[in-house]
């Protein structure tokens, strides 16, 4: 570090003493996520750590005033008097910048980027500064996962000093949208509907001696897969015992052992999909509602298998290593014991979302969100704008929701098969994560500066969901539209519509 430090003039270090987070920005928005979406959360794998660190990460680049408030403290000003507000301009244009490293999961922005922009900034002068116009990229790059990056460098940045026009104008676009959203709610005035429901919650079973339960996926109906687990009152604290668990009817009808296989989703019969480890191998499976695990079929070339998604008729897509990057590979129900490699480019970040009883399978990869067929005729969801990241989450019937985010803006997102944008609802609109059977569309929005979770109709709040906590995460709606389906922070529930 001392070597590179050296070698580059541009590069302003500062030695910090130990044990004084005041003294690091970042350290503040640590904070907010450990206490936010991160608090009593027992994790079911990585991926959903990794989403529920991006949700909370997004949550804070869409609000700069959190930022301003973890720079705000009086230790954040002794760094040779540096100014809050162009701090503040470092880490939102950081922040919102394409070029920065995104996360492999939902394309949320890496915070070590931040920490760099800061690094940089941190001796920097807007009356006499000597920064260059551009720096190389970091000379060590760790992934969300906090593994080395397996892919290419993060691109070259494009620092801009407060005299740009340029910044300030794309830092005024930020504010106005941060401002105009927290004025405006959800939707503007007259066109939400009165909320037809009154959402009654209930609870699912949680295992005998066990203090938390988390939902990964469901049928949208009788079953659900997640984990288990029990909070630890001794040191190390956190979650210990975290199995994997199937529920049925809200009851527990099936909970793996500690080293049993990760369940990621399950259909309406009961079947679960995820994967295993054998000698540091990771391995696709199926998972009976008894327990009985099957072993999918796969290519000796491969490094490893997982299975992600599972329609009813028992369609099952997933990833395979090869090499450094990933494929996805479907096992389709027509051709039992039988594999295919789907055309789509091999990516370092894969991750099929969900499929629906057609067999057609949404994702995201290194180039954005696509839908593919089990034959692999695919397409790239299109975007609104340049520079914008794009997170499909659900399908059904061959309507696709999500979520796109760029530079300025955010919003729900609907696409249609060949991945054309069918509808945006923005105004507050976060992202949508489920559908209903007859076309209801659940989600996230903001309602001021809290997220909460909201219904819409052709892209209209139906229901804004008033009395269902802010902190319910939808992962499903019945086909009846009767019934909500996710996790709260402690244990899975569902909300039923009386």
């Amino acid at each position: 570090m001392k070597q590179y430090t050296a070698e580059h003039d541009w590069l302003t270090v500062f030695q910090l003493p130990s044990c004084a987070p005041d003294l690091n920005p970042v350290e503040g928005l640590w904070s907010l996520l450990r206490r936010g979406p991160m608090a009593d959360t027992a994790f079911t794998d990585s991926d959903h750590l990794t989403c529920t660190l991006c949700r909370g990460l997004r949550h804070i680049q869409l609000r700069p005033a959190l930022i301003e408030e973890c720079l705000a403290a009086p230790a954040c000003h002794s760094l040779h008097r540096p100014r809050p507000e162009y701090l503040s301009n470092s880490l939102l244009l950081s922040a919102s910048s394409r070029n920065t490293r995104r996360c492999p999961i939902c394309g949320t922005f890496s915070m070590s980027n931040i920490h760099a922009v800061i690094i940089h900034h941190g001796n920097t002068d807007a009356k006499s500064t000597t920064a260059p116009d551009r720096f190389p990229p970091h000379a060590s790059c760790f992934t969300w996962h906090s593994a080395p990056c397996q892919g290419e460098q993060p691109e070259v940045h494009s620092l801009r000093r407060r005299a740009d026009p340029l910044f300030n104008r794309r830092k005024g676009s930020v504010l106005a949208v941060a401002a105009v959203t927290a004025a405006l709610g959800l939707v503007p005035v007259g066109t939400a509907q009165a909320a037809a429901c009154n959402w009654q919650q209930t609870a699912w079973e949680l295992p005998a001696g066990t203090t938390k339960g988390s939902l990964s996926a469901t049928d949208g109906g009788r079953y659900g897969v997640g984990i288990t687990a029990t909070r630890s009152t001794t040191w190390p604290y956190g979650y210990k015992d975290k199995r994997g668990t199937l529920w049925d009817n809200g009851k527990v009808v099936l909970r793996l052992p500690v080293d049993g296989p990760n369940v990621s989703d399950v259909n309406a019969s009961g079947l679960i999909v995820g994967n295993t480890f054998t000698n540091n191998k990771s391995t696709a499976v199926t998972i009976s509602r008894t327990g009985t695990t099957t072993t999918l079929p796969s290519n000796p070339a491969w490094g490893g298998a997982r299975a992600s998604v599972i329609n009813n008729a028992g369609d099952i897509a997933g990833t395979a290593q090869v090499g450094t990057k990933n494929i996805l590979v479907v096992w389709p129900a027509s051709a039992p014991g039988t594999y295919r490699e789907l055309p789509l480019p091999a990516s370092v970040f894969l991750t099929p979302r969900d499929i629906d009883e057609q067999g057609r399978i949404i994702g995201t990869n290194d180039s954005g969100g696509f839908v593919t067929d089990l034959n692999g005729v695919w397409h790239t969801l299109a975007t609104k704008g340049p520079n914008t990241d794009v997170t499909p989450w659900a399908i059904r019937d061959g309507r696709i929701v999500g979520g796109v985010i760029n530079d300025t803006s955010y919003a729900a997102v609907e696409w249609n098969t060949q991945g054309s944008v069918v509808r945006t609802i923005t105004d507050g609109a976060l992202e949508g994560r489920a559908i209903g059977g007859n076309g209801t569309v659940g989600g996230i929005a903001y309602v001021g500066s809290t997220t909460h979770p909201v219904l819409w109709r052709d892209g209209v709040v139906s229901d804004s969901l008033s009395a269902v906590s802010n902190l319910f995460s939808i992962v499903a709606i019945s086909a009846d539209e009767k019934t909500l389906i996710g996790s709260d922070p402690d244990q899975p529930v569902q909300y039923t519509c009386s």
